[in-house]
């Protein structure tokens, strides 16, 4: 039996068959010699088309939400969800998914009606890869760069409800994980701030001014 030849057990090499599970580098050369065929080759071109995708869906949202474009951004989600029926790595569909809870957390966020919606649908977006996650325990858990700009958004609408002590909070863990992170928390912060006006204006650059010293004199080698 293959299975046996490649020293794993037989419901394993059934889920890599049926592409449920993504096998290991060193199972692929295995593999290509048994089936006379470069598979860690055939491995790389199948995920990279994804991989690109995923790149540049990644930049053109990153661009949207920095400039506010938030018409154009919720655009995305059809185009996201046509993607995911496309490809098969799970990987990148839970990645693709977890965009599409971003998108729909940030729409929802600055609508400026419902924050607790925006929480809502934020933490849906993490749970997908820590579905234990809890925004009580929030720091007990290990993070992709993806989901903690999830959190990042919690932490946003928390400010917004009113919850000051745990806005800081959220940021200063996320502020030691990320410096990919922590840079977009910087030009988002500072979008929040010079687009407040009104009574919540001080409110907003008090906010600002601490997220920006926590966020700046952040040790830049810890990431995640």
């Amino acid at each position: 039996m293959i299975s046996h030849n490649l020293h794993i057990d037989e419901k394993t090499y059934r889920r890599i068959e049926k592409d449920k599970a993504i096998p290991r580098i060193d199972l692929l050369e295995n593999m290509s010699l048994i089936f006379k065929e470069d598979l860690v080759l055939s491995f790389v071109k199948y995920n990279s088309h994804g991989m690109e995708m995923l790149e540049k869906i990644k930049e053109d949202i990153d661009i949207k939400i920095i400039e506010s474009d938030f018409d154009k951004l919720n655009e995305d989600i059809p185009r996201l969800k046509t993607l995911i029926n496309t490809i098969k790595n799970p990987c990148y569909i839970q990645q693709y998914e977890q965009y599409i809870f971003l998108i729909e957390g940030t729409v929802v966020y600055n609508e400026g009606i419902n924050y607790d919606k925006s929480i809502e649908i934020s933490t849906e977006g993490i749970l997908i890869g820590n579905e234990n996650f809890s925004i009580d325990q929030y720091n007990n858990f290990i993070y992709s760069n993806l989901e903690l700009r999830l959190l990042m958004n919690i932490a946003f609408s928390f400010n917004r409800l009113g919850d000051q002590e745990k806005y800081f909070e959220i940021f200063d863990f996320i502020g030691g994980k990320s410096a990919l992170v922590r840079m977009l928390a910087l030009r988002l912060c500072n979008n929040l701030f010079t687009s407040s006006t009104g009574p919540s204006g001080s409110l907003a650059k008090t906010s600002f001014i601490h997220v920006c010293n926590q966020l700046v004199s952040c040790n830049p080698s810890r990431s995640v």
